[in-house]
């Protein structure tokens, strides 16, 4: 057995690093461009930028999730990135267009979700200083962003909401974990997910989550994994109101500890009645082998079995309805 795992942990890392360092690609132009000029003010709407990062706009604000703007993601976190994990589908937007980001929201601190080069190029265009809202023990990663910053605890009651105004941000639990065993990411970090909410709507972002838990509250494997109440995780309020938009990631799934299916997604959107669901997390990097590579259409496989395919479909600026691609702005 020890063999096995050996060789298969060999024959990954040749596959990861032949796709991400070695072979020759171009990347691949966005379905959707955004330019400044389409950038809608008096509207609720949302755009995929790709991977786990989502522009959304929720009546006056402007809210970012896990920016990942530069042709590669870390590691190693050197020279922007030079050396890292490459995009396969370019950024939709030009980072000199986007409007003035109110809310930075990071799920956790792996490489793909927090990007501290985003983040510094951010820091720079930026008029203003964006709110920064972290997972727990993360915050000194960020030194250097003159922004103010909010480490979310979903494990400390008290430490758990984040109120701006009409705008509430609450972290709840997700099936993940924060540890990255390099440099000063070394130590068991927080993973979020979001409830945003600003009394008229509630989205909810989950970063990385598997569909069972796998994990304790602190990141580190269980020996056996364990159903998880996903309407437990919100209050009768909260399920009451609704959930307008869930940004549901369904890639990665080859490491199903941490990740959840493409059919299990689809699960948590019709347990949690999600109005709209947004796929999220694949298609722009490649982070795991190529067997995974059909997300999207297993999902609309799932949807279609349950005749929910109504809750994937994205209505653009000009009413059409077609499904939700990098780039394209959706209202919700």
């Amino acid at each position: 057995m020890l063999i096995t795992l050996l060789s298969g942990c060999a024959s990954y890392t040749r596959s990861m690093i032949w796709e991400n360092k070695l072979k020759p690609r171009t990347i691949q132009p966005a379905p959707g461009v955004v330019s400044e000029a389409s950038l809608h003010q008096d509207r609720d709407y949302f755009v995929w930028l790709g991977h786990a990062s989502v522009l959304l706009k929720l009546g006056p604000h402007w809210l970012l999730t896990d920016p990942v703007l530069g042709k590669r993601i870390g590691p190693p976190e050197l020279l922007n990135n030079a050396l890292g994990i490459k995009r396969q589908v370019a950024l939709p937007i030009s980072t000199a267009a986007l409007p003035n980001i109110d809310v930075v929201l990071i799920s956790h601190a792996h490489y793909d979700h927090l990007d501290l080069a985003s983040l510094r190029q951010l820091d720079h265009l930026q008029q203003k200083a964006p709110t920064l809202v972290l997972p727990r023990d993360t915050q000194d990663l960020t030194q250097g962003l003159d922004w103010v910053t909010h480490e979310l605890d979903w494990l400390q009651p008290d430490s758990a909401t984040l109120s701006l105004g009409a705008l509430s941000i609450r972290a709840f639990r997700v099936e993940h974990y924060g540890y990255i065993p390099w440099g000063k990411r070394r130590r068991w970090s927080g993973f979020n997910g979001y409830l945003i909410s600003n009394g008229k709507k509630q989205i909810l972002f989950f970063g990385d989550t598997a569909y069972q838990r796998y994990r304790n509250a602190y990141g580190q494997l269980l020996a056996h994994p364990s159903t998880v109440d996903w309407r437990a995780k919100f209050t009768s309020n909260e399920l009451n109101k609704g959930f307008d938009l869930c940004l549901l990631p369904i890639g990665d799934s080859y490491f199903h500890h941490n990740h959840a299916t493409p059919e299990e997604a689809v699960e948590i959107a019709k347990t949690l009645r999600c109005k709209k669901m947004l796929p999220i997390h694949y298609g722009t990097f490649i982070l795991s082998p190529k067997q995974s590579s059909d997300d999207r259409t297993r999902m609309l496989r799932k949807l279609d079995s349950e005749n929910l395919r109504d809750r994937i479909e994205c209505q653009d600026m000009r009413g059409q309805i077609q499904f939700p691609e990098i780039g394209q702005q959706c209202r919700y």
